[in-house]
């Protein structure tokens, strides 16, 4: 027996150039069809494998309600990741404290895995309401450099054992 994205995925190969998802942007409606929908979570998926990103991580999703944030769930959700979805009206009004970013650096507590930097953390800094917080390979100089992209501060596990 199939499970659900299987399921989505077969319905929308058979959807093909049937209209699956409808926007409306303004006075404006938006529509995808099954197989352009595909090709949208297609083109994610392989961002995502190229980017480092493994079944497991935990990702934030930030974005309006579009056929975009649809088709970038989909591809998380197809590569196993965690999704954490924070809307960007939702996320400072309904709960949202703060945002934690990373890893910024590469790290010990996990070798291999791709570290993000500080242009990407100032960009995400700008980008939402809330306080965001840097991790990953985290001393005190990188506290400061994080400091100065935006971070509100940082949460670290070899700086503070060796405390």
């Amino acid at each position: 027996m199939a499970n659900f994205l299987e399921s989505l995925f077969a319905q929308l190969n058979r959807a093909d150039d049937r209209v699956v998802l409808r926007e409306i942007r303004g006075e404006q409606f938006l529509s995808v069809a099954g197989s352009e929908l595909l090709e949208q979570v297609g083109k994610v998926r392989a961002f995502l494998r190229h980017s480092g990103i493994q079944p497991g991580d935990r990702c934030a999703l930030l974005a309006p309600n579009s056929i975009a944030w649809v088709a970038i769930d989909l591809a998380m959700m197809a590569e196993g990741v965690i999704v954490v979805p924070l809307y960007a009206r939702q996320a400072a009004d309904e709960g949202a404290d703060y945002l934690v970013f990373g890893p910024v650096f590469e790290t010990a507590s996990h070798p291999g895995r791709p570290a993000r930097g500080l242009e990407a953390l100032a960009e995400v800094a700008a980008a939402v309401p809330i306080p965001v917080l840097a991790i990953g390979g985290i001393d005190a100089e990188r506290a400061r450099a994080c400091r100065e992209a935006g971070a509100a501060g940082f949460a670290a596990i070899g700086y503070f054992r060796e405390r």
